[in-house]
């Protein structure tokens, strides 16, 4: 497997684009959902770490990151990029000048920061502190034309989460609310750099989010390594099972549980996905890969409610077999088959009588898109 970094921004992209159900969001995280899925199922990746305080994660990110702990269990040293990042900084004004300015020229710019203002702000402060980092100070107040101590009172403010909220609720009506908003825009262009340094100095791949494009280096592609068709196809049942779910928090656990087993299952080489020389072929591998690594296609709902249809006619048969002191055995009967096997008997059930090809093949169809990420194998640090 590659090893490399993705940054919490394309995974925020996933998550935005799962909550949001595609309404409302740009093009940069409708994308991030497809890319992040494949990456996270074939590559050996964790969360590019950034500079300053880090205190969890929280929100629905935090629930990616209880499902798949190994995002975070590695730990790299900042000071040596920071270091690096302030030096560009300030030899090279005027190029920070030309990405802020490419950034906000995007036609996807308003509607992926509008999205990420509503989804991430609050948690942005819960996980580190501020809105943005202090380290950044000086080079963002020279770029938005303010004092460093008008921008570090910005900051201040927005230690408080209920101030953030209510910048949000008001659509940033007020300069207080503006200028905490580019801030907030300029730092986590900036650390887009930071992210290229750490993993050139660790030797690692890099798979950033598309709206910090304008601040890269011409980076080396790395080792290519193509999607078959049949990958793709899994990748979209996947995302199309998580869709299946009727709240957004569902939907993002129901991704991140779908990745977990399927990593487990990808790494003993459990599953079979190469390419197909025809597409009905790669759906019906992509299918017979999801069956066997118990992902389902139906509704959570459904599989809780074949659990209670179980449960009430085991305890219905233990009535008539035995005695009818014996019918609460039923639920004790279905918590048992769920620990000995790993799963309920409403998934199982579901996977008899729900889970047909045909029903996967519909769910990869529902997903658009194409899978279009590759890491980039960085270069060594500027001197």
């Amino acid at each position: 497997m590659t090893e490399g970094f993705i940054d919490s921004a394309s995974i925020h992209g996933a998550i935005a684009t799962l909550s949001r159900r595609g309404h409302d969001l740009s093009a940069w995280d409708r994308q991030s959902l497809l890319d992040m899925t494949y990456l996270l199922l074939f590559s050996k990746i964790g969360v590019v770490p950034g500079p300053g305080a880090y205190r969890g994660a929280s929100g629905l990110f935090g629930h990616v990151i209880s499902g798949l702990p190994s995002l975070e269990e590695r730990r790299f040293r900042t000071e040596g990029a920071l270091h690096a990042t302030k030096s560009w900084l300030a030899r090279t004004p005027f190029a920070f000048r030309g990405a802020w300015d490419r950034l906000r020229a995007q036609p996807e710019f308003p509607a992926w920061a509008a999205v990420t203002r509503e989804l991430f702000w609050s948690h942005h402060v819960r996980m580190h502190t501020s809105l943005f980092n202090p380290d950044f100070t000086p080079h963002i107040a020279l770029l938005l034309g303010v004092s460093e101590a008008e921008l570090n009172r910005i900051n201040i403010l927005s230690e408080n989460e209920s101030t953030v909220r209510q910048w949000v609720k008001t659509n940033l009506a007020g300069e207080d609310a503006k200028l905490a908003n580019d801030a907030y825009v300029a730092a986590a262009l900036i650390r887009g750099r930071l992210h290229e340094y750490l993993a050139s100095g660790s030797n690692l791949h890099l798979a950033a989010h598309p709206f910090r494009k304008p601040i890269e280096r011409s980076l080396k592609s790395g080792r290519v390594e193509p999607v078959y068709n049949s990958e793709e196809y899994f990748v979209k049942i996947i995302i199309g099972s998580a869709f299946r779910e009727t709240t957004e928090e569902r939907r993002v656990k129901s991704w991140v549980e779908n990745i977990a087993r399927a990593r487990a299952s990808i790494q003993l080489g459990a599953l079979a996905l190469p390419q197909a020389a025809v597409d009905s072929d790669a759906e019906r591998l992509a299918a017979d890969a999801a069956r066997n690594c118990r992902i389902s296609a139906s509704y959570s709902r459904i599989r809780r409610e074949l659990e209670g249809a179980a449960a009430l006619m085991i305890g219905g048969l233990f009535t008539l077999g035995v005695s009818p002191w014996a019918g609460p055995l039923g639920p004790i009967a279905a918590a048992s088959y769920r620990h000995y096997r790993g799963v309920s008997m409403g998934d199982d059930l579901a996977g008899f009588l729900i889970d047909t090809r045909r029903r996967f093949r519909r769910l990869a169809r529902s997903v658009p898109g194409r899978i279009v990420r590759t890491f980039k194998r960085t270069q060594p640090p500027e001197k």
